[in-house]
């Protein structure tokens, strides 16, 4: 998170039992088609009763029923109707893994030094189509949010960061559609996207997301930009007027966006570490993992994904290869550095 900690999981977050101020949407929609028929955005009081975890959620969904749950199954219903509306604008949803990396110092397999743990973290996996589950419930009600906080700011003629991507122009996009593993299909599209920018004078269509417009407010405790909005809503909602202009608004959003691409370029460098620390006590092992495409199809160098930790890499691939085929790698170097300059080599074992 943004904030320190314990600020961010104690005071800022919404804990059982104890009532915590909050930014709420409030939203009337048309569950057959996903669009919006009506909002509402007020500053709230929430008490917990009960937290649920994605696992939790998912078991409520798979072994429970309408009758018994109704709030829940109400929720799968608005999300599945909110991807159809998005799917039918134009929504691109990839599908990726991310490793969770775990360090307990002095406890590796030699009981000395630290002992680290990579695993696939499918918790964050994107899906190609809707499932009826936790990460799809929240995900489309985080997107549903950013709709809502943008249209608000589209009807009231407040600036905001909006976001605009424009739909991207895909080569060959009936061959690289036709390509079956999802994480590969993926890999092949993403070459085409570009980063989304900012308007903080008026809401523009956000193409992969397949919506009229779109601000992001729904994580003001891990997003500089999201606290923003809320103290620019809330300024209008208390009648005191925006509290930023547009162009105040971009000069904050500039000076965030190097701020927090330096911050994730130092946590690049920690994964990188342990990640090479991880592979270093590792050397013999064979490890299996999917073509996803073609970094330089000249100099024979392609990207992998490890199945196991979710592990994205380059490597030279000796053999023909197809997105989406099967291949079996090792590590041929691994060289963790406190300078940043982390390596981590692969070739593929034939």
């Amino acid at each position: 998170p943004m904030m320190p900690y314990d600020i961010a999981t104690r005071t800022f977050s919404l804990v059982k039992g104890r009532p915590t101020c909050a930014l709420s949407l409030g939203v009337d929609l048309d569950m057959e088609t996903g669009e919006i028929l009506d909002y509402v955005v007020r500053p709230t009081t929430i008490l917990v009763d009960e937290r649920l975890t994605y696992v939790g959620t998912d078991q409520i969904l798979r072994e429970s029923s309408e009758e018994e749950d109704p709030d829940m199954f109400y929720l799968a219903r608005a999300a599945r109707a909110r991807w159809g509306y998005r799917k039918g604008n134009g929504a691109e949803t990839f599908a990726s893994y991310s490793p969770k990396i775990r360090v307990d110092r002095g406890r590796d397999e030699g009981g000395k030094g630290a002992g680290v743990t990579i695993e696939r973290n499918d918790a964050q996996q994107q899906t190609v189509e809707y499932t009826q589950s936790g990460q799809s419930i929240v995900s489309e009600m985080m997107i549903l949010a950013g709709e809502v906080g943008a249209r608000w700011g589209k009807d009231n003629g407040v600036p905001l960061p909006y976001r605009m991507h424009y739909k991207p122009v895909i080569p060959d996009e009936e061959e690289v559609t036709a390509i079956e593993d999802k994480f590969a299909r993926t890999a092949n599209m993403a070459k085409s996207f570009t980063r989304a920018v900012l308007d903080c004078r008026r809401p523009r269509p956000h193409a992969s997301l397949g919506l009229p417009y779109y601000t992001q407010l729904s994580s003001p405790i891990r997003r500089f930009n999201d606290v923003l909005v809320h103290l620019q809503v809330k300024s209008v909602l208390r009648g005191e007027g925006p509290l930023y202009t547009a162009d105040e608004f971009a000069e904050m959003a500039e000076a965030a966006f190097f701020v927090e691409r330096d911050m994730k370029q130092v946590a690049q460098q920690c994964d990188e570490y342990w990640i090479a620390y991880y592979f270093s006590q590792r050397m013999d092992r064979v490890w299996d993992s999917t073509f996803l495409s073609w970094k330089s199809l000249e100099e024979g160098m392609g990207y992998v994904q490890i199945d196991e930790v979710g592990i994205k890499h380059a490597l030279r691939v000796d053999t023909p290869a197809v997105p989406g085929q099967k291949l079996r790698i090792r590590a041929v170097q691994a060289t963790p550095r406190l300078d940043g300059n982390s390596v981590f080599l692969f070739e593929q074992v034939r």
